[in-house]
């Protein structure tokens, strides 16, 4: 019975040595996470900021040619900027490589960084151009595609995300790299991401589209530019709320307001009629870019 009881003492303590070990080494990987970042627009950037103030994440490298965003983030010692890749320090690893260039440009630049397929995995914030395309680049098993939108700067933005096979690990890093950014919404198939990115990536432009003609409207009835935004920021704040925390569909949200014969009626007669057919249009011209993107000269002799 002692005997028993020993050794499934001794089993028990191996087992917490294992569970502590794993734990350590998983804390220490993500501690000394490297990433190499391509390009830094505003996207990148944005990232950057959030990275620096990210413990997990221990170095950075930039690949940015013309050095235009250095000053912005030289007082920061883990960021480093290079003009090209012949730049990078030979000793420095990266286990994550970030894609963040125009997609035209996507076929000239990323087999410069083939050298990192082993070490690395790739995430590509690259507009159209799919993971069958960036393998055959890279000559990697392991590429995520992610599409992202501007309001990664408050921590509020739709991070569309594919792998063509969902592997904890590799997901558990991509949600280190996009801390602190919003919703990361993992898809089941790539030709879903293409038929959305136009929506949640391009999504805060048709907002701010929508929400200028407002902010004009307004200032015609004698109220200043600034006071007009403010308002019509916090009438889409509200309503975003609403339909955030709504407890019935959209179609009564939009009764609740709406009352027979009244002015709101009345406007939606005119959006109701034109609305469905604009946005359509809108995302099929955005979809065949898409594809244009993905089919461009420059890649396509690349290819």
């Amino acid at each position: 019975m002692q005997y028993c009881i020993l050794i499934n003492l001794c089993f028990t303590n191996l087992f917490n040595h294992y569970i502590l070990m794993y734990t350590l080494y998983n804390v220490v990987a993500y501690k000394t996470m490297n990433i190499l970042l391509i390009g830094c627009g505003n996207l990148g950037s944005i990232l950057l900021n959030k990275w620096s103030l990210n413990d997990q994440i221990s170095d950075i490298v930039v690949v940015q040619p013309s050095l235009s965003k250095k000053n912005i983030f030289n007082t920061i010692n883990k960021i480093t900027f290079v003009r090209d890749h012949k730049e990078i320090n030979k000793s420095f690893m990266p286990q994550i490589v970030v894609i963040a260039i125009k997609p035209q440009q996507v076929a000239n630049a990323i087999p410069d960084y083939k050298a990192y397929n082993k070490s690395a995995s790739f995430i590509s914030l690259c507009a159209g151009i799919d993971i069958e395309f960036l393998k055959k680049h890279l000559d990697s098993t392991t590429i995520i595609r992610v599409m992202p939108n501007i309001a990664m700067s408050l921590g509020e933005s739709v991070n569309l995300a594919y792998m063509e096979e969902e592997i904890d690990q590799e997901k558990q890093k991509v949600h280190t790299v996009f801390n602190g950014t919003g919703l990361l919404y993992w898809l089941q198939k790539e030709d879903v991401f293409d038929k959305l990115s136009p929506i949640t990536g391009s999504g805060p432009a048709y907002f701010f589209s929508l929400a200028e003609e407002l902010v004009k409207n307004t200032m015609k009835a004698g109220i200043r530019e600034e006071d007009a935004i403010t308002l019509i920021s916090q009438t889409f704040i509200g309503s975003a709320k609403l339909l955030e925390t709504r407890k019935d569909s959209i179609s009564n949200l939009i009764s609740s307001i709406t009352s027979r014969g009244g002015i709101t009626q009345a406007a939606l007669e005119i959006l109701n009629s034109h609305l469905p057919n604009i946005m359509s249009l809108s995302l099929k011209s955005a979809t065949e870019r898409l594809v244009h993107l993905k089919n461009s000269d420059d890649n396509k002799k690349n290819t």
